[in-house]
């Protein structure tokens, strides 16, 4: 049997016809269960009383009956664990505002959603939608937290690649890897369902490891057809927590000539802003080999500046959070972080779902993109003959880049 894991998603609102229309974009874009919600009292009363949770709630700020701070409130006593989408046909700054009060309560804000809905942005903003608990994964999946050491033997771990284009030219110029793992019985399983289960089985580190290996093959394999960019990898503090997680990378591309600066290691913002000693000190390690280090979901982990001044980083990329408030009409979060980058030397990335949040990187000043927009996942056998790869002719001409301005 061949099923996929499905996440679920509530959409909380007054105007039914809204919910359906949330509903079935929902739908097509696949992988997850909806369930609608007239009022915010009734999904409050789900989370409080029937211990279920949602991976991903969106809501409707217009809601009848309470206020919608009130709810942000609610979900936060509520220890809402998923991710939430605002969505309003204003924007302005009441949907900031509740944006950045429910950042403060500890809710995971993916992003907003305008009205009337568009495919291309809630299909982003789901992309990044990590499943709610682990004890909802451990439900869902109660025999496989041996698994990904199976997995591993049986090599059905593998990785995909989302391309990053320069903003300007589209020219190829990195490329970043989203794990993956082809379950026997259960078919594709995401990279969050994959990394829980092996943080539940202790088996982090492991998975890096093997990850590691697959990715400086890979590179060896583009590097002797001629395709050299640089590929970057997501590694959690506890990975970096261990002493000689640095030694092993080192060892992994001097085995195969493979060069360090091809190789770049990213951590959230969060995870830095609350590492221990022994994450920062992996980090210096990892800078002193050659291996290049991103910062992801700038703009919304609370890193200090003297910190980004102490670690150098090459990338930071940013939060899918502040391109989305630029894109509902408050772009000035979007500009500082570009701005951050270009002080610190380091190339500020953003993840762009449609033609007007690339036009808003660009004019903000970010010089490079990756997402929907840019391309689909490819498997490493594609990425070669990627349009772009050499000549962007053909990709400017498909996206009608060349006609936009910024």
């Amino acid at each position: 049997m061949n099923t996929q894991i499905q996440k679920s998603a509530a959409i909380v609102g007054n105007d039914s016809f809204i919910r359906r229309i949330v509903r079935m974009l929902v739908s097509r874009i696949g992988g997850y269960s909806a369930a609608e919600f007239e009022n915010a009292r009734d999904i409050c009363n789900k989370l409080n009383n029937e211990n279920i949770a949602f991976d991903v709630l969106i809501l409707d700020l217009g809601m009848p009956d309470k206020d919608v701070f009130e709810a942000l409130h609610q979900l936060s006593d509520a220890r809402h664990p998923g991710a939430l989408i605002l969505f309003s046909g204003q924007a302005g700054e009441l949907l900031q505002q509740a944006m950045d009060i429910a950042l403060k309560l500890g809710l995971r804000v993916l992003g907003s959603l305008p009205k009337p809905p568009k495919f291309d942005t809630l299909s982003h903003l789901l992309a990044a939608s990590p499943m709610a608990t682990e004890g909802a994964l451990q439900h869902e999946l109660p025999a496989m937290p041996m698994q990904p050491l199976e997995a591993i033997a049986a090599n059905d771990i593998s990785c995909l690649y989302q391309p990053i284009a320069d903003a300007r030219s589209g020219n190829l110029v990195g490329v970043d890897a989203r794990l993956r793992w082809r379950h026997q019985e259960r078919g594709a399983i995401e990279p969050d369902v994959l990394s829980a289960v092996a943080h539940s089985a202790g088996m982090q580190v492991l998975l890096a490891r093997e990850v590691l290996q697959i990715l400086t093959s890979q590179l060896a394999s583009w590097q002797g057809k001629g395709l050299d960019v640089p590929v970057s990898l997501r590694v959690t503090h506890e990975v970096l927590a261990v002493p000689d997680f640095p030694d092993f990378a080192a060892a992994c591309v001097r085995r195969l000539g493979v060069q360090t600066s091809s190789l770049i290691f990213r951590i959230t913002e969060s995870d830095v802003a609350a590492s221990e000693v022994r994450v920062l000190a992996a980090l210096a390690r990892l800078r002193l080999r050659g291996f290049g280090l991103s910062l992801d979901n700038f703009g919304q982990g609370g890193i200090s500046m003297l910190l980004l001044d102490a670690i150098h980083f090459d990338e930071l990329r940013i939060s899918p959070t502040v391109v989305c408030r630029a894109a509902a009409g408050n772009a000035r979060v979007l500009h500082a972080c570009s701005d951050v980058a270009l002080r610190f030397g380091a190339h500020a990335i953003g993840g762009i779902s449609n033609r007007r949040e690339w036009s808003l990187c660009r004019h903000a000043g970010i010089d490079q993109v990756d997402g929907p927009f840019v391309s689909e996942l490819l498997d490493g056998d594609a990425l070669p003959v990627w349009p772009v790869r050499g000549d962007c002719r053909q990709w400017i001409e498909r996206t009608s880049w060349c006609a936009l301005t910024p």
